[in-house]
């Protein structure tokens, strides 16, 4: 019965064109610069607490499954960095946390932004 009422209030919260516009916008000035600080030395675990639930939102609420599709791949990769360098931090390079908890967590974090990016509600706003 939880479920049907939570798909009930997430159909009837479909967005008006102008809601589509800004997160569209969004969207388009988040994702660079999260790329951008993947690519910097540490900027993305400095930025992590502000760029993390801009990139969840947009990629939640963005029109394209393109943008979607990009803030999950980002918003995995941004966790997956901040993962490593808590592990980093505690356990130094030993193997293989370095490595295995930076995947798990990035792969976690990639399904959680998945996770509420429905397609046909997209659509239907769009339509």
């Amino acid at each position: 019965m939880f479920f049907a009422e939570v798909r009930w209030k997430r159909e009837a919260n479909i967005e008006t064109p102008v809601e589509g516009t800004k997160w569209r916008l969004a969207g388009t000035v988040v994702f660079p610069i999260a790329a951008v600080l993947l690519i910097s030395m540490g900027g993305a675990v400095v930025a992590a607490p502000v760029t993390v639930p801009l990139m969840f939102l947009a990629a939640q609420r963005h029109l394209t499954t393109t943008c979607r599709v990009t803030g999950v791949f980002l918003g995995g990769l941004t966790a997956a960095e901040v993962v490593w360098a808590v592990t980093y931090l505690q356990l130094g390079e030993s193997q293989p946390w370095i490595w295995l908890l930076p995947m798990v967590g990035g792969v976690i974090a990639a399904l959680i932004f998945g996770a509420g990016t429905n397609p046909a509600l997209h659509r239907r706003a769009a339509a």
